[in-house]
């Protein structure tokens, strides 16, 4: 019987035909030609291809078999002056935005011209060649003759001032549903146009009254406001005929047909099953494929047919693999993507290398119960598998090992780079102590790689090195092992974790047994639902519920139990308090103008609002009130009730209102303002609930906040929205006496200086207590109220039981000797750098020994003769100001002898160690200052 070959090419060129008179020889001839081109292996000849006057074809090929080309697929006709469509026009313009109903003027119709042009950069229009009508219809005539009109929905956006509710972000772009001939549309043709708009634009809740599709396809939106919206019959449907070329171009273009084939044994048709199998392969092949169809014959041949109306043929050598009984064949079932080897240099494997690809083989395919008897491992790591009924599996040595040698970097299979991170300040290298701690993440990540430090290298910047025992090289990137953090985060950045929402929704599970997998998913799902911009890694659900969430930055997270399940026993309600338990009540609010009953309309969107937060709940009824309220029953009987304020949002006429926009993504969790009993906030506290809410929404488009006297807040946006916040939103009511935050706590306290990077002394946390005392006078704080840790970090307990910490930045400075002794800090340490410079240049010539004599004899005195060690300390204090004056003029002809010597001596350590005796000095001096000062206090 003669059939279709399946090799045969029915993509062939088309012969352009002015109008409908018959093919000329020439033209036939060809016609012939491309099919030849098309098909060069089939060694065809002009005797071999029939073509008739209309350009039907018939092709006998060597094998016997024959193919019948249609006109459309051979020829292309054409009318001088026809209007067509060139292919590379671009009709998606930018719109322009027109007010009311007016006609257009010149200066919107050059905007739309040039919108046109700009879309069309290569087609070279000019302004001549487009013509825009007074409504926005435009009509352009491009150089190769063909016309393309756009309707105004196309070139211009209207709207009138205050019409609310409307979203001008109408997405005009939906799925076209293909269409056969053309026939006027069917009922479920028109339901699915509407379908398709209302998948495009969620979020205007679109009921299918609102639209209207034509019998041509031409669509018509009505939208709030008053608002129409027009679809032309190109943007809903795509037409097609009979006889079309199957791969007419379009989604097929990037259809993969290296699919896995289904085995046959004999010449027998097709099972069902052995079809579906096929339809799996090829959706497995092709998972992002808009595949609408797929027709597999009995024989294997297979008609794919995309949402597009565009259609590819895969013949059954590409979907099958016929086999006879005793044959070999690959099991369709076994898995090839196996764990390699390492194998070093180009030897022979050893025993244990063929045995460890014998396990690696067993290991990826558990189900098969492999033995070693029936994989045989070569030397060059080819290896054959037995997998029993004359089925066998060959893998290459490229599948079962991976040669390297000593000094290659290579990355070992068994390595784990999702590591803890360690907390480092931004911009600071890691310290040994962080390295160390690098180190010790890796090898806790990695216990049976037995890594030791020395095979862990950890740069300043926190890029690392691991090399392993079997000579493989891993480096990790300092985003892998470290977590910057800045002065205003906390010291330690938890990450990602820090916006997980675990409140998800429970899987009810009956009893106390274990999980089942199939309960495992649903509590990933959930998980995954409650953090769709969660940048999660993995989830682990353990048998007993308990889950462990790995984001993309290292940080985990863990949830309880009592928080991804609901244990109930039967006899007790469904899921213990029933249905209501997981129902979400943050759902879209209808607006509603002033008082009014609500309308059978708005009633029905607070339906449509609940039914959509809560897609997998089990809804029985839904019944709202006049005023908003909303009892919702469940399947199991259960109810949950919603206030009003839930369920709509009221608003006069003339106020912007929370319909969508820039109010979505407003922050309300914002620092509180603290108000002294019930009085009305002052115009100062107002400001500080503005600037709370502006410091909280640093990226929000806010236009304006008007704050009560009673703390509530209205923020309105760039947008017109507006947000609301409650006033225990926004202030913190207090009495006299009740614990708080206190506002009056001054945290800019004298910091400490500290020398390298040692734990404080007992010394140095005493100083830091009275440094904060210092600052806080009126708060009666001691010593006992101050808790110092090492590092710096300090904790205060005020009196009204409030707690304030302060961090390591906030109550000391660190240096090393090498440093500059903070010259730029105040004017009080300038003044001591001076005094104290002063001092070491007086000292220089005189005896140092009688010098700490002296000071010793003012120490004794002081404490015996408190008169004259205040007339004492008068004099040395201008003693020393004295000495400072003068010392001023001799440090300037000191530094210009400095530098003379600078410019014919190299620069010895001298000066460094001058540094460390000034140091010394700044010190001695502070202390004795301090000390005098305490005792007269």
């Amino acid at each position: 019987d003669p059939l279709t070959t399946p090799d045969f090419n029915d993509q062939v060129e088309k012969e352009v035909i002015k109008g409908n008179d018959k093919l000329t020889d020439d033209q036939k001839q060809k016609i012939k030609d491309n099919i030849k081109k098309a098909n060069p292996e089939m060694e065809l000849t002009d005797g071999d291809i029939t073509v008739d006057d209309d350009g039907t074809t018939t092709v006998n090929t060597k094998d016997g078999s024959k193919k019948t080309l249609t006109p459309d697929q051979t020829i292309k006709r054409y009318d001088l002056g026809d209007p067509l469509t060139t292919p590379d026009f671009n009709d998606q313009v930018e719109k322009e935005v027109i007010k009311g109903n007016d006609k257009l003027t010149d200066d919107q119709k050059q905007k739309i011209k040039d919108n046109i042009k700009k879309a069309n950069p290569g087609m070279e229009l000019t302004d001549g060649d487009i013509t825009v009508d007074d409504d926005g219809t435009t009509t352009v005539n491009t150089k190769d003759g063909s016309k393309k009109t756009l309707t105004p929905d196309q070139t211009i956006k209207r709207y009138d001032l205050g019409d609310p509710l409307f979203d001008p972000e109408f997405n005009d772009q939906i799925d076209k549903e293909v269409v056969k001939g053309d026939g006027d549309l069917t009922n479920n043709q028109k339901q699915a146009v509407k379908d398709n708009i209302k998948k495009a634009n969620p979020k205007l809740n679109l009921s299918d009254d609102q639209i209207t599709v034509d019998k041509d396809g031409k669509a018509t939106v009505k939208l709030d406001g008053n608002v129409t919206k027009t679809l032309t019959p190109d943007q809903t449907i795509k037409r097609y005929e009979k006889g079309e070329p199957l791969e007419n171009t379009g989604d097929a273009d990037n259809f993969n047909k290296n699919i896995d084939k289904v085995p046959v044994e004999g010449q027998d048709k097709l099972t069902d099953k052995q079809k579906e199998e096929v339809k799996d392969s090829i959706k497995k092949a092709n998972q992002n494929s808009p595949i609408k169809d797929i027709d597999v014959k009995d024989d294997g041949r297979t008609i794919v047919t995309f949402d597009d109306g565009t259609q590819v043929e895969l013949t059954p050598e590409e979907t099958i693999k016929r086999f006879e009984k005793g044959e070999p064949l690959t099991s369709p079932e076994f898995n090839s993507n196996i764990d390699k080897v390492l194998v070093k240099g180009e030897g022979k494997l050893t025993d244990d290398q063929k045995q460890a690809v014998r396990e690696n083989i067993k290991k990826a395919n558990p189900d098969l119960n492999l033995i070693d008897d029936k994989i045989t491992v070569g030397d060059d790591g080819k290896a054959t598998v037995d997998l029993g009924g004359n089925v066998i599996k060959n893998l290459i040595p490229d599948q079962t090992i991976k040669r390297y040698d000593v000094g290659d970097p290579l990355i070992s299979p068994e390595f784990n780079d999702n590591i803890d991170k360690v907390p480092v300040k931004d911009g600071d290298k890691l310290t040994d102590d962080q390295k160390q701690k690098v180190k010790d993440n890796i090898k806790k990540a990695n216990p049976k790689l037995e890594l030791t430090d020395d095979d862990i290298t950890v740069d300043d910047d926190g890029t690392t090195t691991v090399n392993t025992k079997d000579g493989s090289k891993k480096t990790l990137t300092p985003d892998q092992t470290t977590n910057r953090y800045n002065l205003v985060d906390p010291l330690i950045n938890t990450g990602n974790a820090d916006s997980f929402i675990k409140n998800i929704d429970k899987v009810p599970i009956e009893g106390q047994r274990d999980l089942t997998e199939q309960e495992k998913e649903r509590i990933k799902q959930n998980i995954k639902d409650a953090n769709p911009n969660s940048p999660i890694k993995n989830i682990d659900v353990k048998d007993d519920g308990r889950t462990i969430v790995t984001l993309d930055d290292g940080t985990q997270i863990e949830l309880t139990p009592d928080q991804t399940v609901n244990r109930y026993e039967k006899g007790e309600p469904l899921e213990n308090t029933g249905d209501a338990d997981n129902f979400n009540k943050n759902i879209d609010k209808v607006p509603v103008e002033g008082q009014d009953k609500l309308t059978d309309k708005q009633k029905e969107e607070v339906k449509e609002n609940i039914k959509k937060a809560n897609q997998n709940s089990p809804i029985k009824d839904i019944d709202v009130k006049d005023d908003g309220r909303t009892i919702v029953t469940f399947d199991d009987g259960t109810q949950t009730e919603l206030t009003p304020d839930q369920t709509v949002n009221r608003y006069e006429k003339g106020e912007p209102l929370e319909n969508t926009g820039d109010a979505d993504s407003f922050n309300k969790n914002i620092d509180k303002v603290p108000v002294e009993g019930q009085d009305k906030l002052t115009d100062k506290q107002k400001d500080e609930v503005k600037e709370n809410i502006k410091r909280a929404n640093q990226n929000s488009p806010i236009k304006d906040i008007d704050v009560k006297d009673d703390g509530r807040t209205i923020v309105t946006f760039d947008d017109g929205t507006q947000t609301e916040l409650t006033p225990d939103q926004t202030v913190n009511r207090y009495e006299k006496g009740e614990p708080l935050t206190t506002p009056d706590f001054n945290d800019q306290v004298e910091k400490e200086v500290i020398k390298g990077n040692d734990k404080l002394t007992d010394d140095q946390k005493q100083k830091i207590k009275d440094n904060i005392k210092k600052a806080n006078p009126g708060m009666e704080l001691t010593d006992g109220d101050i808790i110092v840790d090492d590092d710096g970090t300090t904790t205060v307990n005020t009196k009204d039981g409030s707690k304030k910490t302060l961090t390591p930045d906030q109550t000391i400075k660190r240096y090393d000797l090498s440093d500059p002794l903070f010259y730029d800090d105040t004017a009080k340490d300038r003044s001591a750098n001076d005094d104290k410079n002063s001092d070491r240049e007086n000292n220089s010539n005189t005896d140092n020994d009688s010098s700490k004599d002296s000071n010793s004899d003012k120490a004794n005195n002081s404490d015996n003769h408190e008169d004259q060690s205040n007339n004492k300390n008068a004099q040395s204090i201008n003693g020393v100001k004295d000495e400072r004056d003068a010392t001023i003029s001799s440090k300037n002809d000191m530094n210009v002898k400095t530098n003379n010597k600078q410019s014919l001596l190299p620069q010895t350590g001298n000066q460094t160690s001058s540094l460390q005796t000034l140091g010394l000095a700044v010190l001695s001096l502070l202390t004795l200052s301090f000390f005098k000062k305490k005792k007269q206090d």
